[in-house]
This record gives C-alpha cells, sequence and structure tokens, in this order.
C-alpha cells in the first residue's frame, strides 16, 4: 500500500515538474490583427445571414400556415361523405343479419 502511494506521488511530482519545463511561445506579431479581421468577417457574414433570414422565416411560416390550412380543409370535406359511407355499411350489414336472424335453423 506505501509503495502505491510512492508510487502515485512520484507520478504527480513528475506532471507538475513537465507543466515547468514547456518552452514559451513566441507570436506572430500580426496575430491579433488577423484575429481582430476574422472576427469582423464573421459579424459581416453573420449579418448577412440574418437579413435573408429576416425574409425567410416569415415566408416559411406562411408556407406552413398555407398546407395546414390546406390539409384540415381536405380532412374535414372528405370525413363527411366517409361518414356517409360508413353509415351505408353499418346499415346494409344491419339489415343482412337482422334478415338472417329470421330463419328458424330447427325446422
Amino acid at each position: 500500500m506505501k509503495k502505491s502511494e510512492k508510487q502515485i506521488l512520484d507520478e504527480v511530482e513528475k506532471t507538475l515538474g513537465s507543466m515547468s519545463n514547456i518552452p514559451i511561445l513566441n507570436e506572430n506579431p500580426f496575430f491579433y490583427t488577423r484575429l481582430k479581421t476574422a472576427i469582423e468577417n464573421e459579424r459581416f457574414r453573420r449579418d448577412e445571414t440574418d437579413s435573408k433570414s429576416i425574409l425567410l422565416k416569415p415566408a416559411l411560416l406562411i408556407l406552413i400556415a398555407i398546407i395546414n390550412i390546406i390539409t384540415a380543409v381536405y380532412y374535414f370535406g372528405t370525413s363527411s361523405s366517409s361518414n356517409n359511407a360508413d353509415e351505408i355499411l353499418i346499415n346494409s350489414l344491419k339489415q343482412e343479419y337482422s334478415a338472417s336472424q329470421n330463419i328458424n335453423y330447427l325446422l
């Protein structure tokens, strides 16, 4: 148990020691200028897409609303005719089974 604790402490010391040996990197003198330019270009690109989305989002919303209205009209328009067909089928089945019920099978 003591041996594994010592190994753990040794590994921790090695890790901490390796952090102090990292060489310091020199940055490019134009790094901040390039970074600032990249950020500004991204803002310009984002503003451009926002202007397009201002037109596209309402158009998409209107299109979806129109599709929903057409679907609702079609659904409710055809459901009344299918209800009539269902009623006709049920009535014909009632008549058929009521007629066959009158037959006396014991004769």
